[in-house]
């Protein structure tokens, strides 16, 4: 499956486990190399196994034979599983190119396949007819032209998408995808460009580059797709979902924060609204029946008894 071109980070790593093993995954891991596209631009993969370093020669115990002289050789094992892994992702990646290539093809001849329908020309016998057959007509022309082209478009939007040829155009064209996926992300916050990345975009001759830096540390290369020629940002999108990115890990914190305390205070006001509605309309409650409990013939017993008591 394709999806392995597009595992980043502790996926990544977790892949080549099970692949190939613990080895190979924390030989790759030290170097930085986070997923497919670095793994199939490395070259000299053990060399790091040179190293005079606590971090490499923790490695080094299960990757290497130590003789007796002190020499080490690498195990035949590792160097293989590594070969293997790369031979297989290069030749995965390459398919996927041209797989790309073909679609986009076929989605252009799609598009060049697109026939305009042409009005029918209407004679001048009589011009208020003529008028208004050939408003429908044309109506009708602009009817067909419209779902020709929703059509096309729904099949597949990128074949509508221009070439970026300026630094400037890369840049607003990423920020605007970040912005996008920020949106499905977070419940409210956007990634801006200098707060929580830092991107830069160069230029080689015809060649263009981005490199991409985490708020949290970590550093991505974008690839760049020729046709049409705009940077792929699957892989920060995998950095920004499967890796334990800090940025996103606090990010999701605070959101869930501040909906807890907008809960909280809802739950919390509800009460006591209720209790000032309670002791308004007890005294009102209670007033009513004692007007009515106390008829004039009770009265006149109580009067005489106290004229009784004051008389002795």
């Amino acid at each position: 499956q394709d999806d392995v071109l597009f595992k980043s980070n502790n996926s990544f790593y977790d892949f080549v486990e099970d692949v190939c093993g613990k080895v190979e995954a924390d030989i790759l891991r030290v170097q930085g190399i986070r997923n497919a596209r670095c793994l199939i631009r490395a070259t000299n993969l053990l060399d790091i196994l040179k190293l005079d370093c606590n971090e490499i020669n923790k490695i080094k115990v299960d990757a290497c034979f130590e003789c007796n002289l002190g020499e080490l050789v690498i195990k035949q094992g590792v160097k293989l599983n590594l070969d293997n892994l790369f031979d297989a992702l290069k030749e995965k990646h390459e398919n996927y190119k041209k797989k790309q290539h073909q679609q986009q093809h076929q989605q252009q001849q799609k598009q060049q396949n697109v026939v305009v329908p042409s009005s029918t020309p209407v004679t001048d016998s009589n011009s208020s007819n003529n008028s208004t057959t050939q408003d429908s007509a044309a109506n009708t022309t602009t009817d067909n032209l419209s779902t020709i082209l929703f059509d096309a478009t729904n099949t597949n939007t990128d074949s509508f998408v221009t070439n970026y040829n300026t630094i400037s155009e890369h840049i607003t064209f990423i920020k605007e995808l970040i912005e996008k996926f920020s949106r499905k992300k977070f419940i409210s916050t956007i990634l801006k460009q200098n707060e929580h990345y830092q991107l830069l975009v160069s230029q080689e001759n015809q060649t263009y580059k981005a490199v991409i830096k985490c708020q949290c540390g970590g550093k991505l290369i974008l690839p760049l797709r020729s046709e049409p020629s705009r940077f792929i940002l699957s892989n920060y999108y995998a950095h920004l979902t499967t890796s334990t990115c800090s940025m996103v890990d606090r990010i999701i914190k605070e959101e869930k924060k501040l909906n807890s305390q907008g809960s909280q205070s809802i739950l919390t006001s509800m009460p006591h609204s209720q209790s000032q509605s309670t002791l308004t309309l007890m005294p009102q409650s209670q007033s009513h029946p004692q007007s009515q409990s106390h008829p004039q013939p009770q009265s006149q017993p109580q009067s005489q008894s106290q004229s009784q008591s004051q008389s002795q």
